[in-house]
């Protein structure tokens, strides 16, 4: 009994941060940066007038700091591009009701989407005869002009 007193005490105390000189780091870690989602008055030392104060938004750089050169390089392919398509006189809204029935459709193979995509327009082509079929595979003829596709 008195060896799980002694490893209880020893556990609970210990004062090696403060011999080496260490602070608590609560309720922030120096590594991360505290943004105004840290300091609310929800958290541990947090405040409504703190969380104010702290409510900076960190974006992501759109570029680097090249360590030869000395200075930062903007790099275009890290900026983002939004695609957003032209919704005008789309009937459809984003919502789907718990009430609408349930769709029951098979797996599609490789084959259904073939047929979806790309039969019609081979089998134009083979009509056509552009295409032909040698050894069990689809050649396109060259018909002296350039196609781009």
């Amino acid at each position: 009994m008195w060896k799980q007193r002694l490893a209880i005490t020893v556990r609970a105390f210990s004062t090696s941060a403060r011999v080496e000189g260490k602070r608590s780091r609560e309720p922030f870690d120096k590594r991360f940066p505290v943004t105004g989602k840290h300091g609310g008055p929800r958290r541990k030392g947090g405040s409504q007038t703190m969380e104010k104060f702290l409510a900076v938004h960190n974006v992501q750089p759109a570029g680097y700091i090249d360590k030869k050169k000395g200075r930062y390089t903007n790099v275009p392919e890290m900026i983002p591009d939004f695609v957003v398509p032209d919704l005008t006189g789309f009937e459809l809204k984003p919502y789907v009701s718990y009430k609408a029935s349930e769709i029951q459709q098979t797996k599609m193979t490789a084959r259904d989407l073939f047929q979806a995509t790309y039969a019609a327009e081979l089998q134009k082509d083979i009509n056509e005869g552009k295409v032909v079929i040698k050894d069990e595979e689809f050649v396109r003829l060259n018909t002296g002009k350039d196609d781009k596709r």
